[in-house]
């Protein structure tokens, strides 16, 4: 059962520990870059805050990459801010605040937070009441600084048509039955799909569909089907429905929260641009776009005012002057092949794209330098390095931040812990990157003066042995000798591929 003070979450469930990129302030930065509007000036401090933060993991990567910013983290699940709190305490962070505070309590209560240069929510727009999201939009207008960015993301119609379908059902079925939204899961999902292969009027019609989307349903995290799809204020929203209530903030509609909004619609036909164009205004120009991809979840930036516009030729100074880090190994890339939700880019000129990555290989590097080994035209250049950041394959670089691999060493101090975070900061890039647990443990086993690989081997296996834990190889539970041959495999392939990237990167 929703308890009251959730309005619009499903109490009984807390949410993934999940790391978005695009809520780090560095990238939404290069969005605006590469939209053509100047930067939010960050380098001697800046204000943050997530709205609906969870576990904070997003906001505490940021806080320990940009410690010359001030991160407010908002969520008014207690479990949740007080995991947060432990692990920024763990991690020695002293430049972020988690607040266990409902969007009510801030609208009535204005200085409870200050103003900021970024506010971001993500998701949770399509999954509060129509009270919160109209707070969202009031805190917005109170507490976004002029030339402040926000960034809300939400599921669209009309991708989400007919998996609404199956929202609805499900909340519905799941209200009938007794038991915690959790353990009665299994039960709605089997009573939709027999309800499918009824293969009558709508489920007829719309069969293969359907059956899609709970094939998809049933492969993601339940923790995040619970707040998906058992909730009652769920919503989709067509784009012009939230761009009127944005503007009501006095925002801008900037584009996608993607360095690659503007280069992927190159992909789009010449009938499609046209229609678009035709369009006067931007929530029907989105409107068509979204109907003609069939979009189910958009990430929209907005701007209150702007530090002033940019051309082609400042953009590509902009990279030019930027150090580029390498965050891919060696020999993981075979085909350098972009895919966007308007289509798939192959590039025309892979050798540029190899000798860029070639080039970072060993040694981090201006984008004036790697013009100057790989001898092509500044504009070629800028768009390479876009897509290849778009991809993960390189970052911006930076100093490393004083004391920032704390958030690493909080994090593998709890690799066995209920709440599952899979990821470490690679701090040189200011933003983390995915992992898995044995490689957390070793990073546990360098922490602890460990360096051969013997010594990393002997003390993994033991944490494992120690919390009676077991590892999951192509389905094989691997236990004992079997978990040690297999963990001295795991190691090589990590010292030769992921260790130089670590060290690069400033995680050890």
């Amino acid at each position: 059962m929703k308890a009251d003070w959730m309005e619009g979450y499903n109490a009984e469930e807390t949410y993934t520990a999940k790391y978005f990129r695009f809520l780090n302030p560095g990238y939404l930065n290069m969005c605006a870059i590469t939209s053509g509007l100047r930067a939010i000036p960050a380098e001697e401090s800046f204000t943050y805050c997530e709205l609906g933060c969870g576990y904070g993991l997003s906001a505490l990567m940021n806080a320990a990459s940009y410690p010359q910013g001030t991160f407010y983290a908002i969520d008014y699940n207690p479990t949740q801010i007080a995991y947060a709190k432990s692990l920024a305490k763990d991690a020695e962070l002293t430049n972020i605040h988690f607040l266990e505070l409902s969007f009510q309590d801030i609208v009535d209560n204005p200085s409870l937070l200050p103003q900021f240069d970024f506010i971001v929510f993500h998701g949770i727009y399509s999954w509060v009441n129509n009270i919160n999201r109209d707070n969202l939009v009031k805190i917005c207008n109170h507490h976004l600084k002029s030339g402040g960015m926000v960034y809300n993301s939400y599921n669209v119609k009309p991708g989400w048509s007919i998996t609404e379908s199956l929202q609805k059902l499900m909340y519905n079925l799941a209200n009938e039955l007794p038991g915690s939204t959790r353990s009665k899961m299994d039960r709605v999902l089997s009573r939709v799909e027999s309800l499918i292969d009824l293969n009558e009027g709508f489920f007829k019609e719309q069969h293969t569909s359907l059956r899609n989307n709970l094939k998809n349903i049933k492969d993601k995290d339940r923790t995040y089907v619970i707040q998906e799809y058992i909730n009652d204020d769920w919503r989709a929203f067509y784009f012009p429905e939230v761009y009127k209530k944005m503007q009501s903030a006095k925002l801008e509609y900037l584009g996608e929260a993607s360095i690659v909004d503007k280069l992927s619609k190159q992909l789009q036909s010449k009938k499609l641009q046209s229609a678009i164009e035709k369009a006067d205004l931007i929530e029907n120009r989105e409107l068509i776009k979204d109907l003609a991809y069939n979009t189910k979840f958009r990430k929209d930036l907005y701007i209150r005012g702007n530090y002033g516009e940019i051309n082609r030729f400042e953009m590509q100074e902009w990279f030019l002057n930027q150090r580029w880090i390498r965050l891919t190994p060696l020999g993981e890339i075979e085909k350098y092949s972009f895919t966007f939700s308007y289509g798939k880019y192959d590039v025309a000129n892979s050798e540029l794209y190899k000798c860029i990555m070639d080039s970072l290989a060993k040694e981090v590097m201006s984008g004036k330098d790697i013009l100057n080994k790989c001898k092509c035209k500044a504009g070629m250049l800028t768009e390479a390095l876009t897509l290849l950041s778009h991809n993960n394959y390189i970052d911006i670089y930076q100093e490393l931040p004083k004391e920032s691999n704390g958030i690493n060493r909080a994090i593998v101090s709890r690799v066995f812990d209920s709440v599952n975070i899979e990821y470490i900061l690679y701090p040189r890039a200011a933003r983390a990157y995915k992992t898995n647990r044995v490689h957390q443990l070793f990073l546990d086993a360098i922490e602890h003066g460990h360096t051969k690989s013997s010594d990393l081997v002997d003390y993994v296996y033991n944490k494992f042995t120690h919390y009676q834990q077991s590892l999951t190889v192509n389905g094989k539970t691997l236990v004992g000798k079997e978990l040690k041959e297999n963990l001295k495999l795991f190691e090589k392939v990590w010292r030769k591929k992921i260790f130089p990237i670590w060290k690069m990167a400033g995680v050890v």
